[in-house]
């Protein structure tokens, strides 16, 4: 899952935080994800949603701003094998703030495979920030120290025809990363249209709204993939919908 869940310090009266709180964790629980890429949450409002959940462990990663891009995963299921984060963006001739992206390395309990997964909030004013992200990315992904299967969760805050997004996705534009990823939904739903994530607390979405995603790569096989609309009476947990995802590993 990636789930956006709003920074608690925007947000007053119906959407704040303490409202939507019971919201984001029923929905977290109604889909009962193994890993979740979580993008925008204070420190206080991770320590709820762990606390209110029970059943993850989460990496925060090292940041300078006030919210976060932590990820949370089953703790019964995985062990952490090692973590970590880095700059997607930090220098200052960019347009836009500074960007990192966390990792972690997950070894399952059960089999013994492990599984990296990836956390991003790319920036939301500079297309130039956003391209730069993507190839740091990439080039991240392809000089991971294991070649153990890989997924890309995150806010990406530009459409799946934007120039980062195809970046990534299209292998003419692989460039050396040699790294193409497969937007899972779109693998699943080619056609489908007004399926978008960003809906600013209106449960209502266009294609142009999709900007959450969630990227395996090629070999990978998506079993399913969806956007989620849960609301209870009209109170959604965040002005994003969760992108998740179901993947089978070769």
């Amino acid at each position: 899952m990636s789930f956006n869940v709003r920074w608690d310090g925007l947000d007053q009266g119906r959407n704040a935080w303490a409202n939507r709180l019971p919201v984001a964790v029923r929905t977290i629980q109604t889909v009962a994800p193994d890993v979740i890429g979580l993008q925008e949450p204070s420190a206080a409002q991770l320590r709820d949603l762990v606390d209110a959940l029970g059943a993850y462990a989460s990496f925060r990663g090292n940041h300078e701003r006030d919210e976060h891009i932590p990820i949370l995963y089953l703790e019964k299921r995985f062990d952490l094998e090692s973590a970590g984060s880095f700059w997607l963006v930090d220098a200052s001739d960019l347009s836009g703030g500074t960007r990192r992206c966390a990792w972690v390395r997950l070894v399952d309990r059960n089999t013994g495979r492990a599984l990296y997964v990836y956390n991003v909030h790319f920036d939301h004013r500079s297309a130039t920030s956003r391209q730069h992200s993507a190839l740091v990315l990439a080039n991240a992904i392809r000089h991971r120290e294991h070649p153990d299967p890989f997924v890309v969760v995150g806010d990406f805050n530009e459409r799946e025809d934007g120039a980062a997004i195809r970046y990534l996705t299209d292998p003419a534009q692989a460039g050396d990363s040699g790294i193409t990823l497969v937007d899972t939904f779109r693998d699943r739903y080619p056609s489908r249209r007004n399926v978008g994530s960003a809906h600013n607390f209106t449960g209502k979405s266009t294609g142009d709204d999709r900007i959450d995603f969630v990227f395996v790569s090629r070999q990978d096989r998506i079993v399913d993939a969806q956007i989620i609309p849960y609301n209870v009476d009209g109170l959604y947990p965040s002005d994003h919908f969760p992108a998740v995802a179901r993947v089978r590993f070769p």
